[in-house]
Order: structure tokens, then sequence, then C-alpha cells
């Protein structure tokens, strides 16, 4: 009998603990909503604009904690919804 993979990978998840999210992902989702971008919309912004393609499951699993994405994903996002990541000196 062969499982359905997209059910294996729901239970997966299931056990595995979820992380506090990190801030700066909440940041660029509180963004994304106050534009009125859902996940997909700002994965096909993504790609649209450099090609490079984030699914929106990544997305919904950074959203959710299970993960979290790369700083170079973080920076395509951020530059997508017309922001840039800058490094300030510490005050």
């Amino acid at each position: 009998m062969e499982l359905n993979p997209i059910v294996i990978r729901e239970e997966q998840l299931q056990k595995r603990e979820k992380k506090p999210l990190n801030w700066i992902v909440k940041e660029l989702f509180d963004l994304a909503q106050a534009q009125g971008l859902s996940l997909k919309d700002l994965s096909e912004k993504v790609e649209q604009k450099f090609g490079k393609r984030i699914p929106d499951g990544s997305l919904k699993y950074w959203r959710q904690g299970y993960s979290d994405p790369k700083i170079s994903e973080v920076d395509l996002i951020a530059q997508v919804l017309g922001y840039e990541l800058d490094l300030m000196p510490k005050v």
C-alpha cells in the first residue's frame, strides 16, 4: 500500500515542535498582510521579480514557526514589499 506523501508530511509537522516566530518573519508577514498579499501572491511576486521560487508552502511553514527562511529569502521578500535589509551599528 502506497501512502500519500502529503499525509506523511502533515504527520511529520504535527510531531515537530513549533519555534517562537522570528521577529523579522513576523514583520514581513504583517507588511504583506497590510498590502493585501496572500502567501501565494508573495511567492508569485518574488518569482516574477527575481526568477527565484519560494513556494507558498515554505512561507506557510515559516509563518507557523516550523522552519526559518534563509537570509537571502528574507531579503527577496523585503524587496518585493518595498523594503531593504540594512545593518545598523548598535547605539
